[in-house]
């Protein structure tokens, strides 16, 4: 009978060596096409899916009331584009709108006159073309675009209950 005798540092050194007779490299290439595009976020958490101009509680029409997304605990939309994108906005004059006013419905088709200005109530109208649209260049996070409200002094204050209107906004790029 033979005897074989191996070493513990000879098993060592087998179990250590790795299996592999050479090793080579490669490259990989990650890539992604960001194209310029835009994203429009209206559904703020309270807003039921929209962007809200809230003008609260009217009980008189003597002066104008005014409203606005920035300031007044409402919420206007949120527009995110890629860097450097341009895109411009514009609003048409809402579903209820007649002879270019803007009007909320109410009950019993009763409509409350109102005007969106893009600056301050009275001072700039909303754009409601592409010809006259607003301009920005995105920057790759969300951007707030605001609106301002006015329903003007000395409009019929209408029968009570709620009055909405749904205006529908565009971002071209």
């Amino acid at each position: 009978m033979r005897k074989t005798t191996i070493t513990l540092g000879l098993i060592t050194a087998l179990l250590a060596a790795p299996a592999f007779a050479g090793s080579i490299t490669g490259n990989l290439t990650v890539q992604a096409n960001v194209v310029a595009g835009c994203n429009l976020n209206t559904k703020a958490a309270a807003g039921n899916g929209n962007g809200l101009l809230d003008f609260g509680n009217i009980t008189s029409t003597l002066a104008a009331n005014d409203a606005n997304t920035k300031t007044t605990g409402s919420y206007g939309v949120s527009v995110v584009c890629t860097n450097t994108t341009q895109y411009t906005v514009y609003a048409n004059n809402g579903a209820n709108a007649s002879s270019g006013q803007n009007n909320m419905k109410g009950p019993g088709g009763a409509l409350l006159p109102y005007n969106l200005y893009s600056d301050a109530p009275g001072g700039n109208l909303f754009p409601t073309s592409s010809a006259a649209a607003l301009s920005y260049t995105g920057n790759g996070t969300a951007q707030t675009v605001d609106f301002y409200g006015r329903i003007p002094a000395g409009a019929l204050l209408p029968a009570p209950g709620l009055y909405t209107d749904t205006v529908t906004v565009t971002i071209a790029y």
